[in-house]
């Protein structure tokens, strides 16, 4: 919600935050007042996740007309997933040797840029950049060390 708050504040625009948190309020007030007599403390959290989304979604619209940015959803939707996968999976361990749970997390954790890459989330400017930085570093190592580090056939050359 407040990343889209952007535009709003960049075309100096802010009435319209003001008016976007009054309907959210009086939604809140609503739907409170329907859900949370016939379901508790869930139909609180009910409401809290629907004003949310309707505060997300009119401060989108809102910012939009302002002043449009182009916002990679596609993308955003590809870390979360990757995300969820990897907490999913972290539910799954529960070996009673905490060692092995806590290197199995390191593991998932790390494997978080692998994952992204099989699911297609990179670009290839992006791909080219992270090829010179492995370069780099693998210069430096070879360097400081002074020891030989092959580039696999795989790797295209890049210019840098």
């Amino acid at each position: 919600n407040y990343n889209f708050q952007t535009a709003i504040f960049l075309t100096k625009k802010t009435k319209y935050v003001f008016f976007i948190m009054l309907f959210a309020t009086a939604l809140s007030l609503l739907l409170n007042w329907v859900l949370v007599p016939q379901f508790n403390m869930y139909g609180a959290a009910v409401t809290q996740v629907l004003v949310s989304l309707f505060i997300a979604f009119c401060t989108y619209r809102v910012a939009q007309k302002l002043y449009p940015i182009r916002y990679e959803f596609t993308r955003i939707a590809k870390i979360f997933l990757v995300a969820i996968i990897i907490y999913l999976s972290s539910l799954l361990i529960n070996e009673e040797h905490f060692m092995f749970n806590i290197l199995f997390k390191i593991l998932l954790i790390l494997s978080y840029p692998f994952l992204l890459a099989i699911i297609g989330f990179y670009k290839r400017e992006e791909i080219d950049k992270i090829v010179i930085i492995k370069r780099h570093i693998l210069s430096k190592i070879k360097s400081k060390f002074n020891f030989k580090v092959r580039l696999g056939p795989h790797v295209r050359r890049i210019k840098e």
